[in-house]
């Protein structure tokens, strides 16, 4: 080897540890569109609907936004284009939501924080579906006995 093929190889750095210089991407905070947080609003009721108007969250209540992020469907880049982007989408639709009063957080004696959709009621009740019997009336249905 000669002096100058160390001092090539010297000057070389390993793989793992090559210097890193400025990307043309800069980091901006993600706003969402209103379009975005409508749609991600839509979809929180949605969710709420499918699990009959009320979903059982593990967080604190500032971090229930985290735990719906695996819950929404959120394919695509109608609610933002990362995770991260996605989580910041949900999180102000749940703030709208909460202010507007279609959703509310309850916490029950175990501690555990019920995120609950108003104004909402799964199917058709009882007594929607058929009148009830009034007290003295006689129920034609029933046989003669």
């Amino acid at each position: 080897m000669t002096l100058t093929e160390v001092k090539a190889y010297d000057s070389m750095r390993p793989q793992g540890l090559r210097k890193k210089g400025k990307t043309s991407k800069s980091k901006h905070q993600f706003v969402p569109t209103e379009a975005q947080i409508i749609r991600a609003m839509g979809r929180i009721e949605g969710m709420l609907k499918k699990y009959h108007g009320a979903f059982t969250c593990l967080a604190s209540k500032e971090r229930v936004h985290r735990e719906l992020v695996g819950e929404i469907h959120s394919h695509g880049s109608q609610l933002g284009r990362g995770p991260d982007e996605i989580c910041e989408t949900i999180r102000l639709a749940l703030v709208r939501l909460t202010d507007e009063g279609k959703v509310r957080f309850e916490e029950n004696a175990e501690g555990h924080l019920y995120l609950i959709l108003k104004l909402w009621r799964h199917g058709r009740a009882h007594k929607d579906k058929y009148r009830q019997q009034r007290p003295g009336k006689r129920n034609r249905f029933r046989a003669a006995a």
